[in-house]
């Protein structure tokens, strides 16, 4: 993903944002952003892999330090990202469906459904 498919948020709220000794000599940078920041930036982006390439960049996510000054270069996991997004849609909170809904994927979401089908229907008959 190129540089200009980066969103950036003007003033993004941290609920945390810090770097954490663990023991002797392990550092760990720690970053995640407020739910209303979360939400402004999932709105603006036009598919995961660019909210989470604008989260990493913004300094969201996690990585070990080799030492406590060190530049952290922050990773955010996709699973993540999805578990939040989940949880706030749990929360009647209305988001965009860029995650789940890609015309050029749903064949394979189409493929999937017949498989899982297909297991419930094997599952009945064998009872």
């Amino acid at each position: 993903m190129s540089q200009d498919n980066i969103v950036t948020l003007e003033n993004p709220g941290w609920d945390y944002k810090y770097v954490a000794k663990i023991g002797e000599d392990h550092y760990f940078y720690l970053a995640k952003l407020t739910r209303e920041s979360f939400i402004q930036l999932w709105q603006a982006c036009s598919s995961v892999e660019q909210f989470k390439a604008s989260y990493e960049a913004m300094g969201g996510g996690t990585c070990r330090l080799p030492h406590e000054g060190a530049t952290p270069i922050p990773v955010e996991s996709v699973h993540k990202i999805q578990y939040t997004v989940d949880v706030l849609r749990k929360k009647n909170i209305t988001l965009k469906d860029y995650d789940a809904n890609d015309p050029a994927e749903e064949a394979m979401w189409e493929d999937l459904r017949r498989l899982a089908s297909a297991h419930s229907r094997r599952q009945v008959q064998n009872r």
